[in-house]
């Protein structure tokens, strides 16, 4: 996972907490990853990914969070043309080289003064505003786990074929919070998290959203929800794993 500095308000702070003189660093490494294997690490600097210097990348001021996405989007396309990608960290004399493996698409992204909860084909957005931030870790993963369903189960590709009329947004939110309680149990979460936070949330947040009629009551969320548990729970395996197909 990199980072941009400068899409942070304080940019010197930034640097000096991570240790780094230029923008663009590594924030986190999965354990056992491709990156992790590579040598990379946390708080190195990134220099270049492939012929690309970071550096000559311009910042757009009202949307500074969009040149890191231009990296990342550089990282994808290395990928899928070639399953390696080269970075050049500032300390090192050759690039490093990472070999992809196959994985979900899906990603998360912390976005700056939102409110909402999102996501599109490949990314779930959470804005640091999201009121579920301050819930208790696994209702939080309730709303991840509803955010990559969307993803798992293709909707933005469904709603572009069929149109993003009311009935077929509502009909797609119905699916991710079907799906929602079985990705919770397969990470680990007790699946009911996925109704208590609807509970938690609904009451006092999810006006706007049912006035707009694209998703139903959060009652009628948590109904939905609760009719999957038994279901889960009769086809969890001796592994934990429930299969939701």
């Amino acid at each position: 996972m990199l980072q941009d500095a400068a899409a942070y308000p304080d940019i010197s702070a930034v640097r000096r907490v991570n240790a780094v003189n230029g923008d663009f660093f590594v924030h986190s490494v999965v354990p056992g990853s491709p990156a992790e294997l590579a040598g990379l690490k946390p708080a190195m600097e990134v220099v270049s990914v492939g012929s690309t210097e970071l550096a000559s990348l311009d910042v757009d001021a009202k949307e500074k969070w969009r040149r890191l996405e231009t990296v990342n989007a550089m990282i994808r396309s290395e990928l899928a043309e070639t399953g390696t990608v080269y970075v050049t960290v500032s300390h090192l004399q050759k690039p490093v080289e990472i070999r992809g493996i196959a994985a979900c698409p899906g990603r998360f992204e912390l976005i700056t003064g939102l409110g909402t909860a999102s996501a599109n084909r490949e990314r779930v957005a959470i804005g640091s505003d999201f009121v579920g931030l301050s819930y208790p870790e696994e209702e939080f993963a309730a709303v991840l786990a509803h955010e990559l369903a969307h993803i798992l189960l293709q909707h933005p590709d469904w709603l572009d074929a069929n149109g993003r009329g009311r009935q077929n947004v509502r009909n797609t939110e119905r699916e991710a919070d079907q799906l929602m309680p079985w990705l919770l149990a397969n990470a680990g979460y007790d699946p009911a998290a996925a109704v208590r936070f609807m509970k938690r949330w609904g009451p006092k947040h999810s006006g706007g959203l049912f006035r707009k009629r694209t998703h139903d009551g959060w009652d009628e969320r948590a109904e939905t929800i609760e009719q999957q548990l038994p279901l889960i729970k009769a086809a969890t395996n001796d592994q934990g794993q429930a299969d939701w197909r």
